[in-house]
């Protein structure tokens, strides 16, 4: 009836976020309020109440929505997108590829990270008598596999059957810590990602979400690491390791192995930390910067999350007030990335940049970028708004006697873009301006478009975009084997 009524428009009555709380809560009953003999169980009255339950779950969450749309600003169409897909923008608009190829090279570049850095060895150690191994090609051998094995299947319910040979032991012991049922309920759905499988019986498992699986290659490490790191004695610690893992693995060594090819051998190419050696007087460096001649680009890098319950509030104002305060500027004042980027701006027009001189600072197209490691930054309309707060401290900055009209708008980037778009741009198939100046004329200053975010762009621009083959290969092998 609602499709016949709504022909024009897509009606989904079962979606991700209400079955994923649905879910959460089944999980979290005991067993012993819900085991029904085959005898007296009724196949038709089960689906009748499921569906019923999952209207149910609908229900609360458009009135949460409901209300949150009743307290929007007069100019509802960004905050009004916002709020709608931030919640579940990492469940919908991603390609199930993409996700899983940006975990192995997350995940390749992780562990060559881990088994460098001389602080991680306890954790390294630890992590292995954790799960039993000699290293972690036997882990990653069973993820890439079973990543494999889900990514290819396209039905509703992927179901995994363990075959009964020589493995089926180990290979069941290995599911088994994967499918542990962690009874709670929360906004972020930590005991799913935790446990991305369900043990139906012996030998034979269902996957929750694809995604959460798909993460288990990445993602996930850094939550049980933080975890085995919180359980060390205080000598063996690592102090602050959210800090210490944004810093030196997500800024210092993955977005540097990702960015380093991009720009030619002839531009000028800082890390935030070579230019913190080199001139260690110097403040609020960007954490990169390349000059390729007369156009120059700065990177700030943001490793951080939104609160889940706030995401999931649909309160417009709870949700600016934290994306402030994580990207523009902290409670207690601290610059975050947009005044960080317009401030390091300021010193590119001035000339006062202590690690390159510029001829004539006033003939620079300067291009900032804000890289997020979490793919709800790609919901609709949250570039547009943070964008605007970048565009008001530039107007400062005009005010001030300064000529902006070279400053490009700010385009925020996902770290997984930037893996998938990797390849295209060192082989120079076309270049990052270009696609920067792209993405801002079509969207960013386009009235019915500017809701667009950048991963959208590129996807649209560049359909089914994968990690190149060779590469994707190379780093698998080298995880598993």
């Amino acid at each position: 009836e609602l499709k016949n009524q709504y022909k024009s428009i897509p009606i989904e009555i079962i979606s991700t976020l209400s079955t994923l709380f649905l879910i959460e809560e089944a999980l979290s009953i005991e067993n012993s309020l819900f085991t029904v003999s085959e005898d007296n169980f009724d196949k038709k009255l089960y689906e009748i109440n499921l569906f019923k339950a999952v209207l149910l779950k609908n229900q609360e969450i458009d009135s949460i929505q409901t209300e949150g749309y009743s307290k929007l600003p007069v100019s509802k169409k960004i905050p009004a997108l916002l709020i709608t897909t931030l919640p579940d923008t990492e469940f919908n608009n991603r390609l199930e590829s993409q996700v899983f190829m940006c975990q192995i090279v997350k995940a390749k570049f992780l562990f060559e990270f881990l088994e460098n850095e001389l602080k991680c060895s306890t954790l390294m150690t630890k992590l292995l008598e954790e799960f039993g191994v000699d290293n972690m090609k036997e882990i990653f051998k069973h993820l890439i596999h079973l990543g494999s094995f889900v990514l290819s299947r396209d039905e509703g319910q992927v179901l995994i059957e363990i075959p009964k040979d020589d493995f089926y032991n180990p290979t069941c012991d290995f599911f088994d810590i994967f499918s542990k049922i962690q009874i709670g309920i929360d906004y972020d759905f930590t005991f799913l990602r935790s446990s991305p499988l369900f043990k139906l019986k012996e030998g034979q498992y269902t996957v929750i979400h694809k995604n959460f699986l798909f993460e288990k290659i990445f993602k996930g490490w850094y939550f049980k690491l933080n975890e085995i790191n919180n359980k060390l004695e205080k000598s063996q610690k690592i102090p602050e390791f959210k800090s210490f893992f944004g810093q030196h693995f997500s800024e210092d060594f993955l977005l540097r192995k990702v960015l380093v090819d991009i720009f030619s051998k002839k531009s000028i190419f800082f890390s935030g930390n070579e230019i913190k050696i080199k001139f260690p007087k110097i403040s609020s460096e960007p954490d990169y910067y390349a000059r390729d001649w007369n156009k120059i680009y700065l990177f700030e890098n943001k490793d951080t999350l939104l609160k889940a319950n706030v995401m999931t509030s649909y309160n417009f104002l709870e949700i600016e007030k934290e994306l402030k305060e994580k990207f523009f500027e902290s409670k207690k004042g601290k610059e975050k990335a947009v005044k960080q980027l317009v401030g390091n701006v300021k010193r590119i027009l001035t000339n006062t940049l202590e690690f390159d001189t510029l001829s004539n600072p006033n003939k620079i197209d300067i291009y900032p970028i804000l890289v997020l490691h979490e793919d709800c930054y790609n919901a609709a309309g949250l570039n547009f708004l943070i964008n605007q707060w970048f565009i008001e401290e530039l107007q400062v900055l005009e005010k001030d006697g300064f000529a902006i009209k070279r400053v490009r708008p700010l385009t925020i980037i996902t770290i997984d873009t930037l893996i998938l778009l990797k390849d295209i741009l060192v082989t120079k198939k076309v270049s990052f301006n270009e696609l920067l100046d792209d993405y801002t004329s079509k969207y960013l200053k386009s009235i019915k478009n500017n809701v667009t975010p950048f991963s959208a762009f590129i996807n649209l621009k560049f359909p089914n975009l994968k990690v190149n083959k060779e590469v994707f290969v190379e780093y698998a092998l080298d995880l598993a084997f």
